[in-house]
């Protein structure tokens, strides 16, 4: 053997001439920097020197998979730009190798740099030292939260805020007029179209219009309900107690549903409210302001229908869309129902006299249209006055959002607020997509929500539905855990009844949900997606934070072979596992990434119900 004089000679020879192993090591670069128009949540409520996050993918691109190859220690990402300055460094722990993952770093503006100004920018990162260990190309970015105007393109850098992405579940809330009737086809109508569904079709093959024929006579209009919608027995604190109890982090309260009867003050653009009518009450002021007082945690939405089935002035703007009974399947007189055109707003024919029309109680006319002077002053309420944080749209079709959106996004920001729009409004840009009653297959980078109801298919409360028909906790939860591992919230939706309360079966599964959300909520809340993959099988999820990573099992653990997990999951020798909900104790497992057994004592895993959520501490 050849002798060298330098050591590190020396051990180049050796390792060559004798086959030592040299240990891996991370092979880390940023593949992408890109400013977003989130604020950091720190920033709530601050009115100047707000925390715009920017967000930098980092990969390691090492090829051998053992764990020297891995990053396992902590470090820091800050940015480096003329135009900023990093006040929130970013934090990753953990990096397997042939895998990469976001990190958002807090930045402000320079001095004198202004809002939207157009620069570069690089991302470095650093060990525990504060030694560089690799520095990004520069890209370009955009150096503060722009001043959006009404273009397209302006509109299209508006992005959900970052208390939304790190909420994940929020209550939806469907009630006015329709309560009082609460009838539904089980499983296959929603209640809250009662009007709708008796009108078209205006025939037996409609259970809505036989039902009210029936249960009430030809001679009873929908407006008729108006005074039954009593909320007698509502007490906003009830309801806003039951949202916290479950354990959601956001709230979205119906405003106004298609049949335009608002629970909302909406002066004068229409008297048909619940402050003219009904209750004579401003229902959404006493829940946003009950939110405000008793759970300002709360983030505070609002659904909000841009069109009215039969607003006299909507005429103009027909809605042409699939509007089918094709779901209902045989109805009970064995017909397959009915395919219609859309909505083509003016008044409601009578369902049992064509050729007559019902009335729109409270209807007041529009001096130029039903859009200027209806449709986009109750918006900007919704916007200034009740101060939304979620402007949750229904329906699309004209609109003014492109006039208004601007000003409302430009105000909240200087507030240091951050407000979200879904895919509803009309425009052709948005914050989130809204699949209803239905998921994505698989992870979606761009921030997407599903919504449905605990009823098995209605958002409004529906007298029909049984007990027993309700989802129960367990479903709940594991729609839950698969929404939040794919990139998605979950917007849950509950019915109250006419006088306001709220079925005892949907408040009996929030508060079981609540109390796994107590326990499990760290493998939920303030998670990011697995860029590797969302799931394992039929029965296994993952999560992802900075200091750990999270294994959420839908079905009870093994006793005996335990859970087996065959995915590259980041974990390390030294690092513990435990079951979150269970008594604390360390969870034996072994193996390595790649093939990972988890061996829970059956007396650990029956402290749990419904999933079981494990937590990965990196050493």
């Amino acid at each position: 053997m050849r002798l060298f004089s330098r050591g590190r000679s020396l051990f180049l020879c050796l390792s060559t001439c004798i086959g030592l192993s040299v240990a891996a090591s991370p092979k880390l670069a940023f593949t992408n920097v890109r400013s977003t128009t989130k604020l950091a949540d720190e920033t709530r409520n601050s009115t100047t020197n707000n925390v715009q996050y920017f967000e930098v993918t980092l990969g390691n691109t090492a090829s051998q998979n053992s764990t020297s190859a891995w990053l396992t220690t902590p470090h820091t990402v800050e940015i480096i730009s003329g135009q900023v300055s990093t006040v929130i460094p970013g934090q990753i722990k953990r990096l397997a190798a042939g895998q990469s993952t976001r990190i958002l770093v807090g930045v402000q503006n320079s001095n004198s740099v202004g809002r939207g100004t157009a620069g570069t920018a690089k991302a470095v990162l650093k060990d525990a030292t504060g030694t560089v260990v690799t520095t990004s190309a520069s890209f370009n970015v955009t150096a503060g939260i722009p001043v959006y105007t009404s273009s397209s393109s302006s509109l299209g850098q508006h992005e959900s805020p970052s208390w939304y992405d790190n909420a994940k579940f929020g209550i939806f809330v469907h009630w006015g007029v329709y309560a009082v009737p609460a009838y539904a086809l089980v499983g296959k109508q929603y209640a809250e179209w009662y009007w709708w569904d008796m009108t078209y079709p205006n025939n037996k093959s409609s259970p809505t219009w036989t039902y009210h024929q029936n249960t009430y006579g030809k001679n009873v209009k929908y407006d008729d309900f108006i005074q039954n919608f009593t909320a007698s027995n509502f007490q906003a604190k009830d309801l806003v107690d039951l949202f916290a109890a479950s354990g959601a982090k956001y709230f979205v309260q119906v405003s106004k549903h298609h049949d335009g009867f608002a629970i909302f003050d909406t002066k004068n653009t229409s008297n048909r409210n619940s402050v003219q009518m009904g209750p004579k009450r401003d229902l959404l002021k006493e829940i946003l302001d009950a939110a405000k007082q008793y759970h300002p945690e709360l983030r505070r939405g609002t659904y909000f229908s841009l069109p009215e089935w039969f607003h006299p002035d909507y005429t103009p703007y027909k809605i042409r869309f699939p509007c089918t009974y094709g779901s209902l399947g045989k109805l009970p007189d064995g017909t397959t129902g009915l395919t219609c055109a859309g909505w083509s707003g003016g008044p409601a024919p009578d369902p049992f006299d064509t050729t007559q029309t019902w009335p729109y109680t409270g209807y007041v006319k529009s001096p130029t249209n039903y859009i200027v002077d209806v449709q986009g002053p109750q918006m900007e309420m919704l916007m200034n006055q009740y101060e939304t944080e979620i402007l949750w749209c229904d329906i699309g079709g004209a609109n003014e959002m492109s006039s208004i959106a601007p000003a409302w996004f430009n105000n909240v920001t200087n507030q240091g607020r951050s407000v979200l729009i879904n895919n509803r409004c009309g425009l052709s840009t948005y914050d989130i997509t809204t699949p209803e009653y239905t998921t994505y297959a698989a992870t979606t980078v761009k921030k997407w929500e599903s919504n449905e109801g605990l009823d098995p298919f209605s958002y409004g409360y529906n007298a029909q539905t049984q007990p027993s028909q309700y989802k129960t906790p367990t479903q709940v939860i594991h729609s839950l855990v698969d929404i939040t591992s794919k990139n998605g919230n979950y917007l849950l939706d509950i019915g109250p009844k006419a006088d306001g309360t709220v079925a005892q079966p949907m408040v009996d599964t929030l508060t079981s949900v609540g109390d796994w959300l107590a326990q499990a909520g760290p493998a939920i809340y303030n998670t990011q997606y697995w860029a590797y993959n969302s799931s394992e099988g039929a029965n296994l999820r993952f999560t992802t934070t900075t200091n750990a990573f999270y294994i959420i099992s839908f079905a009870y653990p093994d006793p005996t072979n335990g859970i087996v997990i065959t995915s590259p999951i980041p974990i390390v020798k030294g690092d513990t596992v435990k079951l979150l909900g269970g008594s604390g104790a360390a969870i034996p497992w072994t193996g390595a990434s790649g093939s990972v057994t988890l061996k829970p004592p059956k007396a650990e895993s029956d402290l749990v119900q419904y999933a079981w959520a494990f937590q990965v501490n990196y050493q």
